[in-house]
């Protein structure tokens, strides 16, 4: 009830965001090996490592539906993982990080939800700094990402 009550009050005071700020993007125009290349490269550079990567073209075609490639790179830093998992069960659903690369017919894009609005609807006051970098991190690659081709 505690959690209720205090996701509506998040809800009802702050100012309502919208889907540019709450989703970042970019494209390029690289092959799309050298584009999931380049994200997983730019995420090892600020220190993450890659936990997987899920290709949901493969599920959709299994199931008979028509896709271009789409991938999403689940991401993090095992230590911080594991403080979410064992101290803040109620952002579990959230990590790991990720970001989708996605094959369109004229460019590669990326999209990635910034952190900080899971922070501002679930995160704790001792996270702040946490949030904040991780949501500095994941814009830094989207904004390189539109020069992966160079």
């Amino acid at each position: 009830m505690r959690f209720l009550l205090t996701s509506l009050f998040i809800l009802i005071t702050t100012k309502p965001v919208t889907a540019q700020q709450a989703f970042l993007t970019s494209q390029c125009q690289s092959a799309y090996p050298e584009a999931m290349m380049f994200v997983q490269d730019q995420l090892r550079q600020r220190g993450y490592k890659i936990s997987r990567v899920q290709h949901v073209d493969k599920g959709l075609k299994s199931r008979g539906y028509e896709s271009r490639r789409y991938r999403v790179v689940f991401f993090g830093k095992p230590d911080e993982i594991n403080i979410i998992r064992t101290q803040y069960s109620a952002l579990i659903p959230f990590f790991p990080l990720n970001i989708t690369v996605f094959e369109e017919p004229d460019h590669i894009g990326v999209s990635a939800i910034d952190p900080m609005q899971i922070y501002r609807l679930y995160g704790e006051e001792v996270l702040t700094d946490k949030f904040k970098q991780w949501s500095q991190d994941i814009q830094a690659v989207v904004k390189a990402f539109k020069h992966c081709s160079e």
